[in-house]
């Protein structure tokens, strides 16, 4: 009921009690409306991800790390739902020299567009994994924001956020 209403879900509960499994149910019963599933997560939840995909054929579209969301500079994600953008800044120093500064940025393709127009739901697994300011945070970050702007226009995909342990 909460998905209905909003395009995220946030689930802090303990370790160990079952929010993939949670996850994957709400996946289920919103097959009308979400036709696919993607999940982000450390490469120590990945198994466990492909294990429940496995069991209840959730026949999940990409189970992925954070790593390999945000791909390597001058490098998209292998994963084809992100393009990411490295580029250089010229910043001015206090002495007066000027220092380059390597930036990137990433944009949605239009794979992932289209799930996200199809029903996706995105599950951010750990997502404490993503508090700092990195690649893996704004490439997550662009991917919730396409899902957010489609939910503006009466969308069906969702996001949701797990996480066992405290953010600080």
């Amino acid at each position: 009921a909460y998905l209905q209403k909003y395009h995220f879900a946030i689930d802090l509960s303990p370790l160990g009690t079952g929010k993939t499994y949670t996850a994957a149910k709400i996946y289920q019963e919103s097959a009308a409306s979400v036709k696919h599933i993607v999940t982000i997560s450390p490469l120590s939840v990945k198994t466990k991800w492909v294990q429940v995909n496995a069991d209840y054929r959730l026949q999940c579209r990409a189970n992925l790390t954070y790593g390999e969301i945000a791909g390597k500079r001058f490098s998209s994600p292998k994963c084809g739902f992100l393009v990411r953008n490295d580029y250089t800044v010229d910043v001015p120093q206090e002495n007066g020299l000027v220092r380059s500064v390597d930036k990137y940025n990433f944009t949605v393709t239009e794979a992932f567009r289209r799930l996200v127009d199809e029903g996706v739901l995105l599950v951010l697994d750990e997502f404490q994994q993503i508090k700092n300011d990195c690649a893996q945070t704004e490439a997550c970050e662009t991917l919730i924001l396409d899902i957010m702007e489609n939910f503006k226009h009466g969308g069906s995909s969702r996001v949701m956020l797990l996480s066992g342990s405290p953010i600080d």
